[in-house]
């Protein structure tokens, strides 16, 4: 009875430790795609800034040309 309670436990040991490192796999996949995400984030930005207008446009002054 011992014997068999040992070997449970063992069984549930080794499924418990697969379990934990397909965990940190999916972990690790997700860490991938949220720097990814963040990366993207980055350029949108950056790219967003530049080919945004300036706050206040910028009028030539027609009066010194007439």
């Amino acid at each position: 009875m011992l014997s068999q309670d040992a070997k449970n436990l063992t069984n549930s040991i080794r499924d418990l430790q697969h379990k934990a490192e397909q965990m940190a796999h999916v972990l690790d996949c997700i860490k991938i795609n949220l720097q990814s995400l963040a990366d993207s984030l980055t350029v949108l930005e950056r790219n967003t800034i530049v080919s945004q207008p300036s706050e206040r446009p910028t009028y030539e002054d027609y009066q010194n040309i007439a």
